[in-house]
């Protein structure tokens, strides 16, 4: 089997494009990549067959260009299914803690939230005028990378 794979340059180039399109396809197209290097070894072997390349070199140098201009077009086409704007909404009901030297309506002031500390303001609707330091609040909201929490009762 190995033998038929290395006296044909173009058996090994479409088993590798099998290889890493199945690989892609195990890995539930979460990576890309594979199916990257699938489709440029996929061109690899219809170049060969065409006979236009014959020698190793040319067949490295056509994989990794293909790569590239693979990588550039599959990143063009998947851009658009990335989800924008809910990234963060799975902070919302989580309780921070107030950091900053008083936490007063309509302005912002600092809370610390798993560790990490963000930009927060009282929310409209929040009973508190202030609230102090080391008070727990609750992230109601998240807009402009603001925090709107209110008072953890």
């Amino acid at each position: 089997m190995l033998n038929i794979l290395m006296d044909n340059p173009i058996n090994f180039w479409v088993v590798a494009a099998i290889s890493f399109i199945a690989i892609e396809i195990m890995l539930g197209w979460s990576v890309i990549f594979f199916f990257v290097l699938g489709s440029a070894s996929l061109i690899v072997s219809i170049i060969l067959s065409l006979n236009i390349i014959l020698d190793i070199f040319s067949q490295m140098t056509t994989f990794f260009i293909s790569t590239l201009i693979f990588s550039g077009a599959y990143w063009f086409l998947f851009k658009h299914f990335k989800k924008r704007g809910d990234n963060y909404k799975n902070m919302a009901g989580q309780v921070a803690h107030v950091v900053s030297e008083k936490l007063v309506k309509g302005e912002v002031g600092l809370v610390k939230w798993s560790g990490t500390v963000c930009k927060a303001m009282l929310h409209s609707g929040s009973e508190e005028d202030s609230i102090e330091v080391g008070n727990k609040v609750v992230i109601l909201d998240i807009r402009n990378n603001i925090l709107l929490v209110k008072k953890n009762f």
